[in-house]
């Protein structure tokens, strides 16, 4: 802000040698913005052709030809330490069984795109799965969120809800899965190589993803409750303000509710697993409508409450939580709503249905939450 703003003050308030200073500053930037123009230019029609490698470099993204190839490696690198370049006579030495899957990798899968999974700490593969191949959808997403920023500078309000509808388009788009059979040939490479292969999505990936949900609710669930103890220690008496003790009759229920579902998707996890799709079906229903009725349970004790959020720090605290524990519920349903309709669609084997794994897993979660949030808003104030 220094070259546009100092020089509309009068001398000798102080500024003059900070003026200066900025703008020489400001020249000597031009000038190395020209000579990286000139020397760009110059090295485009004369300059010779680099080398691979031409830094010297220790790192895997200078181990290409040059220019590189857009799919990086046709054979995936063999790493052993943090400077392959430097420590490492060649990128393609190991043992014989890495070796071969690397080199049966490099040629297959022909109809699909495929990455590895390797373990966390020594890189092991772990599994071999199908990512996503060029699709309109992410475009379609992105002129959606530009159509609603756009318009709501200028506060137009239809077009923003018109901007909507075209992102939420293009996300179920980008979403819906495609479904790819496994054939003999994936089963023989797991059978050569002794690793999964999984041409709809990665199970670990999946987990690791629902995992990192997790952590995001339970950080947000800690920052609550210190929020709520916090308060608390503040008032001698609590709730203060004379209002009465939490009604322990609908988050009871809704607990009754929270229990229902986790164990139900722990249900619907196991038929599928030994290929009973019906009892898998029945499951999810369950799941869904114990989730439903605890979602419902938390919303009617808000109801019936004789206060509002805007009473008070409690009331406050009190609607936070619990409306954080519902939202949060309510994405556990939309997942298992999402898995019903794959479910009834027969999408799901024996092999593949990490979709139920997760769900149930996300359920898991939510019920240990739930037990936090609501201990905290429904039970605590009884005995702390």
């Amino acid at each position: 802000g220094m070259p546009r703003r100092v020089y509309t003050y009068e001398t000798g308030q102080g500024w003059d040698i900070y003026n200066i200073i900025s703008t020489v500053g400001a020249f000597i930037l031009a000038l190395g913005v020209l000579l990286f123009l000139i020397n760009f230019f110059y090295s485009l029609r004369n300059g010779e052709k680099a080398q691979p490698n031409p830094w010297g470099a220790d790192s895997l993204e200078w181990g290409t030809d040059l220019p590189a190839p857009p799919h990086g490696f046709g054979e995936l690198p063999i790493v052993h330490s943090r400077s392959p370049l430097w420590e490492q006579a060649s990128l393609h030495e190991g043992d014989e069984a890495p070796r071969a899957l690397l080199r049966d990798l490099s040629g297959w899968p022909l109809t699909w795109r495929a990455a590895l999974t390797t373990s966390v700490l020594e890189a092991k593969p772990t599994e071999i799965f199908r990512v996503s191949g060029p699709s309109i959808w992410p475009a379609v997403t992105a002129v959606g969120v530009i159509v609603m920023f756009a318009a709501e500078i200028f506060t137009l309000r239809s077009l923003v809800f018109g901007g909507l509808v075209v992102m939420l388009i293009g996300l179920l788009g980008w979403h819906w899965p495609d479904t790819i059979e496994t054939t003999e040939r994936e089963l023989e490479f797991e059978r050569k190589h002794d690793i999964p292969v999984y041409p709809n999505g990665s199970p670990m990936i999946n987990r690791w993803s629902m995992w990192l949900m997790i952590l995001l609710f339970a950080i947000s669930t800690a920052l609550f409750v210190f929020s709520y103890f916090y308060i608390r220690l503040q008032h001698a008496t609590w709730p203060f303000g004379g209002l009465p003790l939490p009604s322990l009759w609908y988050p009871s229920l809704a607990t009754m509710g929270s229990l229902g579902a986790a164990f139900a998707m722990r249900q619907a996890n196991r038929r599928i697993e030994t290929n009973r799709e019906l009892g898998l079906r029945f499951w999810l229903l369950v799941a869904f409508l114990f989730g439903t009725a605890a979602v419902t349970c938390i919303v009617l004790d808000l109801r019936q409450t004789p206060f509002d959020h805007t009473i008070n720090a409690y009331g406050s605290l009190y609607y936070t939580l619990s409306i954080f524990a519902a939202a949060i519920m309510l994405g556990g349903l939309a997942q298992n709503l999402f898995t019903q309709v794959w479910a009834w669609a027969g999408r799901y084997t024996p092999r593949e249905h990490i979709a139920v794994d997760i769900g149930a897993l996300d359920w898991y979660a939510l019920l240990a939450l739930w037990a936090v949030l609501g201990g905290t808003v429904y039970l605590s104030p009884y005995f702390v």
